[in-house]
């Protein structure tokens, strides 16, 4: 079932769907149908949180540890391994 709207629109686009309508010899609103109808067809259809967190879980490039975090591996899961760079962060650990 149709349910009808009402668009605001500029009147350069209304000039032009109407003048679109004319050539193709159909309403307006058959126009902006079609017009509509491609532009949600272009779109991608947007991921909810959920599915991007289970592609991430899902994830075959980058395993998760199967170690749970605790007090001796808390830095690591935080900061990343141990570097040069970063050292500092790792100072009364030896």
């Amino acid at each position: 079932m149709m349910q009808p709207i009402v668009l605001r629109l500029p009147d350069e686009y209304r000039r032009l769907l109407e003048l679109q309508a004319k050539q193709e010899g159909v309403a307006m609103a058959e126009v902006a149908r079609k017009a509509i109808k491609a532009y949600f067809k272009e779109k991608p259809k947007q991921k909810s949180g959920a599915e991007v967190l289970l592609e991430w879980a899902l994830r075959k490039d980058k395993p998760i540890k199967k170690s749970p975090v605790n007090s001796t591996n808390y830095k690591e899961y935080l900061y990343g391994p141990k570097s040069k760079k970063f050292g500092y962060l790792w100072k009364g650990k030896k």
